[in-house]
């Protein structure tokens, strides 16, 4: 289909309606959605405009989002930005729709759990599916990320709701979607932990790639990698890594 053919606009919300006390919620979504996106432009995972993440209040029956023609690395919260609901209406936000919105909706319409999603084309990742490889554990963040899901039918672009329905089904209760040929999708409660997840798997990638090239290099062990993940403070690695990305990417885009 065309970008954007089945969706339907809707003209502003009056103030006063019930989006007033979603305000401040909206607010900081777009503030941590814009962050997210400027990180994951900023770590190489995209090209241009390609790549997309979308934020809610996890159970939401709406999601903020970018549109088509942005790039990732300009995107801030009071541009760029769309709101829609999980039939695609466009709520707020007067620019052309995203092809794969749907994938983004029909994620949250099965998962009420999720907060946030990032779908990119990591491009070291991408290296190991293509040759049915699993990200294998040789350092930190190889143990992240124990389970992941494969999508392999196609590696189309998800712009019909019927095949966005059948990534979404694959992705499962896990919380992350290798597609061959194609890209990742990671999911988290908050966009925060989405990014992060798909920050340290691509880099978890390319260790593993680096590795490849040294004669006798070899992964961890079960035991090992189970010892490295419990020990490991990942929610407090995470936090500072976020923190970091506010101070290099925020200023003049979140504040």
């Amino acid at each position: 289909m065309k970008t954007g053919t089945a969706v339907k606009r809707t003209g502003p919300q009056r103030a006063g309606t019930q989006r007033t006390g979603a305000q401040r919620t909206d607010t900081q979504l777009k503030k941590d959605l814009a962050l997210g996106y400027r990180i994951i432009a900023h770590e190489g995972q995209v090209h241009a405009i390609i790549g997309i993440l979308a934020a809610r209040e996890p159970g939401a029956d709406t999601f903020w989002i970018k549109s088509m023609f942005h790039g990732l690395d300009e995107i801030k919260p009071g541009f760029g930005l769309m709101r829609m609901d999980l039939d695609g209406k466009v709520l707020e936000g007067d620019y052309p729709v995203h092809g794969e919105w749907s994938l983004m909706a029909e994620i949250f319409r099965g998962r009420p759990d999720v907060g946030g999603i990032v779908h990119t084309h990591a491009p070291y990742i991408c290296m190991l599916m293509a040759a049915d490889r699993e990200i294998e554990p040789y350092d930190q963040f190889g143990v992240l990320t124990r389970k992941v899901a494969w999508f392999k039918k196609t590696p189309n672009r998800v712009y019909a709701p019927a095949l966005a329905r059948e990534v979404s089904k694959s992705l499962g209760q896990t919380n992350a979607l290798f597609m061959k040929y194609h890209g990742i999708i990671t999911v988290g409660p908050d966009i925060r932990k989405a990014v992060l997840a798909a920050s340290f798997l691509e880099l978890a990638a390319k260790r593993q790639i680096l590795n490849a090239q040294v004669a006798g290099a070899r992964p961890m062990d079960k035991a090992t990698a189970d010892d490295l993940a419990t020990d490991t403070n990942f929610e407090r690695i995470g936090a500072a890594i976020w923190s970091y990305y506010e101070r290099k990417l925020g200023p003049g885009v979140i504040s």
